[in-house]
């Protein structure tokens, strides 16, 4: 798996490790579900955008499958 180096400040990065333990997780899988979970969520967000604007426009309802086409998921 590909690497990538971040710079923080080090109170932050001792609060990631405090959390991470707790979690009982890495550091690494720590970042990589916040990650994760951030790009979900500006998807969803996209996503609701679009639904919100065709049905202001009285634009067909689609399934999700429909939706996942046009973004291409």
């Amino acid at each position: 798996m590909p690497m990538l180096n971040i710079r923080v400040d080090e109170n932050i990065k001792k609060t990631l490790q405090e959390i991470a333990k707790f979690k009982n997780i890495t550091l690494s899988q720590l970042v990589l579900n916040a990650t994760l979970e951030m790009i979900e969520d500006e998807f969803d967000y996209k996503f609701a955008l679009k639904a919100k604007k065709r049905r202001k426009k009285d634009e067909p309802v689609f399934n999700m499958e429909n939706l996942y086409e046009e973004f291409e998921v």
